[in-house]
């Protein structure tokens, strides 16, 4: 990324100037060639100087087939300075900034898919807990009260399931202490009745 993001920089620095008067002719350019000194910026970049825009000393963003340009004003002269950088080097940046979207997100998804099923694995497993706790609710089996702290909802329900096991054993255990008393009962009333 950091080959990427210097890649980006070099095409961004490796604009080119012009200096224009108050007039729109070129005082000073590094692109010679195309603009030469006392040459109307105009000509090349049509619509780029305008007497509103030197008038209010507005900032003007210029795009065109072969270069964008921004023209900001200098105070006080009336004149502007042209910043200029090639569609090319655009196109350029353009790939590079996908890529290195592309490149996040080859990094992004693979750690938000383990933070997910990290965070799935945290909610799922007290859940499983009392999904097997209530069957052996359902089979009679009042073991060990669950011992979860998830410090959220689950922890209610995992208390309420706790207390309703408690309840439950001490009923199962009073209602199997009701019937071997009434065996026992029903089982001396049976031998005591032919002694009589």
């Amino acid at each position: 990324m950091r080959r990427t993001t210097l890649r980006l920089a070099g095409r961004l620095i490796s604009g080119n100037y012009i200096v224009a008067n108050a007039q729109g002719l070129v005082v000073a350019s590094d692109l010679e060639g195309q603009f030469k000194p006392g040459s109307r910026v105009q000509d090349v970049l049509p619509g780029i100087i305008s007497r509103e825009s030197l008038k209010n000393e507005e900032t003007v963003l210029w795009r065109g087939k072969e270069f964008m340009a921004v023209a900001a004003p200098v105070s006080g002269t009336g004149g502007q300075v042209i910043v200029l950088v090639r569609m090319v080097a655009m196109q350029g940046i353009k790939q590079d900034l996908l890529m290195l979207m592309f490149r996040s997100l080859a990094w992004a998804l693979p750690v938000s898919l383990l933070a997910a099923c990290l965070l799935a694995r945290r909610i799922i497993r007290p859940l499983e807990l009392l999904r097997v706790r209530t069957r052996q609710l359902a089979r009679r089996e009042f073991g060990d009260p669950v011992e979860i702290k998830t410090a959220d909802e689950i922890d209610l329900l995992i208390d309420d399931l706790n207390r309703m096991s408690q309840r439950l054993a001490e009923y199962d255990q009073s209602q199997k202490g009701f019937m071997q008393k009434d065996i026992f009962l029903i089982a001396l009333s049976g031998y005591a009745i032919p002694y009589l």
